[in-house]
């Protein structure tokens, strides 16, 4: 091989190695770059966990049925309506259940564009099922042929009653706070409270008599 033929291959060879290293680097640059990513992301879910400060929440005891739980807001805004259902196909007695209303800061009047609202002074966020304990089944619901069927996850039991929790209609609460939040800030405040997995832990279900 002469010497011209010798310097090519060495400058070809210088090339190849060099290029190999390169993309070498850029794989672990890659790898890095996708390591950070990970962890940026898994930082940010982690900030996305709110940690909900429920200290200063009130409690609300009823003796008529014998329990009580805690509620965020002004407790003077709380207002409890008791319903009573007739025996159904599902039940073959009675059943109450207590609807959670919190008053709104400001009455919304009805408007043309706004017919859904209408006026409203309160709206349902929470109720508490309230079953007969020789009538409540656990699989209820899986005894239905036809028809909607809700079971709440229980909260407590007594010698009574078994109660069990609810939730009303969650689509009026967000339509009022996405449409009119910055009417109602303590109101859509309240109502973020109900909107996450673990409320049912947070209320602190009691029972105060069995």
């Amino acid at each position: 091989m002469n010497k011209k033929n010798s310097i090519i291959l060495a400058v070809v060879l210088t090339i190849i190695i060099a290029g190999g290293f390169w993309a070498w680097k850029g794989d672990q640059n890659v790898e890095v770059i996708e390591e950070q990513g990970q962890n940026q992301n898994q930082q940010q879910g982690e900030d996305q966990q709110v940690v909900v400060d429920t200290s200063d929440w009130k409690t609300y005891r009823n003796e008529e049925y014998g329990f009580e739980i805690e509620l965020p807001g002004n407790m003077n805004k709380w207002s409890i309506e008791k319903k009573v259902f007739p025996k159904s196909d599902i039940y073959s007695a009675e059943t109450v259940a207590l609807y959670l209303n919190y008053d709104l800061d400001t009455s919304i009047q009805r408007a043309e564009n706004d017919s859904a609202l209408g006026m409203i002074n309160e709206m349902g966020l929470y109720y508490i099922s309230i079953i007969p304990i020789e009538i409540w089944r656990q699989d209820i619901c899986d005894s239905m042929k036809d028809g909607p069927c809700y079971q709440g996850e229980v909260l407590g039991k007594n010698n009574l009653y078994v109660f069990e929790s609810g939730f009303t209609s969650i689509e009026g609460a967000g339509y009022l706070c996405l449409e009119k939040g910055n009417m109602q800030k303590e109101f859509c405040a309240v109502d973020k409270n109900f909107g996450r997995d673990d409320i049912i832990s947070r209320l602190n279900f009691r029972l105060i008599k069995e």
